[in-house]
């Protein structure tokens, strides 16, 4: 009888695969202690690859339809500025760049066919963006899930509203600013701001249980990740964007604009998890964190979740639940009033 598939393969290639394991288990076993190892672990815990998309979907089903909203009040000058913004960022040209800039440049149709109803469903989609946003940092953190209601819609509208800024901002000073010098101006404001942003975004989606001084680290960490995806995004955008569009038509731009939303996702919440990594550690930075107080947390703050029962492995980042402290009701804590 013939051998099986199977079994010639696992003569063949069994012992390289269990020697490639044990490689594996060394090396994690080398990174554990460290911030990489931690941080690995961390993101176990979050599934943070479920996260990631989730977070990615959330933000690009509300992005748009919640810019065109926001737009029937901005006067013209700050619509063009905005478009900039967009252009830059995803690389849109040719056609569609046309098909953007026509949607925000034929505003009097979008504000006759735009009701009461229909802003306050774009308000509601913009906020579930940030609902799910505030879900990261908390799980990170191992922080209870309550605290909804009218307060943390507000929270969300803020951080909806510093990120409309930023784009608004950036695009405007690539309309008027010209050369070298302009280039050098445009940069070292969007690097002052996002981290401003992102460092306020911190101090929002938790809540303002944080001390600022330990929200700091992992504020500069997001931003210069969010600020290189920007960078990465200018090369391989636009050509993404170009080859889609003429393999897919505009389904092909909104593949490149979703892979755009992903990899910031993964940026937000690689920063996100680095925070707490960080703040337990006993070198200068945690010290420093946690500062005279020896917390990162302000009195009266609800204690924070106890660590998984067990070490987090990869497979969790998928989302297969049991690592991560019971989370079973985060959905329906967030929804509670304050």
């Amino acid at each position: 009888m013939p051998e099986s598939p199977a079994k010639r393969f696992q003569q063949r290639y069994g012992p390289t695969v269990a020697r490639r394991r044990e490689q594996l288990a060394d090396l994690t076993e080398w990174l554990r202690p460290g911030f990489v190892g931690l941080l690995l672990e961390r993101l176990y815990e979050v599934e943070f690859l479920d996260r990631t998309v989730a977070l990615a979907s959330k933000a690009f089903i509300s992005f748009f339809p919640f810019l065109l909203a926001v737009t029937v009040v901005m006067p013209k000058r700050l619509r063009l500025d905005l478009v900039q913004s967009l252009r830059e960022r995803f690389g849109l040209s040719g056609d569609a760049y046309k098909l953007v800039s026509d949607a925000f440049a034929n505003i009097q149709s979008f504000r006759s066919a735009t009701g009461v109803l229909s802003i306050v469903l774009l308000l509601f989609y913009a906020t579930s963006f940030t609902t799910s946003l505030q879900r990261v940092y908390l799980r990170t953190w191992r922080r209870p899930a309550s605290g909804g209601g009218p307060r943390n819609a507000g929270r969300g509208l803020l951080v909806v509203a510093g990120i409309l800024a930023t784009m608004t901002v950036s695009g405007g000073l690539g309309r008027i600013v010209f050369g070298i010098p302009g280039k050098t101006l445009i940069v070292v404001v969007q690097i002052l701001i996002t981290f401003f942003v992102w460092w306020t975004v911190h101090w929002l989606m938790l809540r303002g249980e944080f001390y600022w001084r330990a929200l700091l680290p992992p504020a500069v960490i997001t931003a210069v990740l969010a600020l290189g995806n920007t960078v990465a995004a200018g090369i391989w955008m636009p050509r993404s964007v170009v080859s889609n569009q003429k393999q897919f038509g505009y389904f092909g731009v909104t593949l490149s604009i979703v892979s755009w939303f992903v990899s910031l996702s993964f940026c937000i919440i690689v920063g996100a998890a680095s925070g707490p990594v960080l703040a337990e550690r006993e070198d200068w930075i945690g010290r420093w964190m946690r500062g005279p107080h020896g917390s990162v947390l302000k009195p009266g703050a609800p204690p924070s979740r106890p660590a998984p029962a067990r070490t987090p492995n990869i497979l969790d980042a998928f989302g297969r639940r049991g690592a991560a402290p019971d989370t079973a009701g985060d959905e329906e804590d967030a929804l509670k009033p304050d």
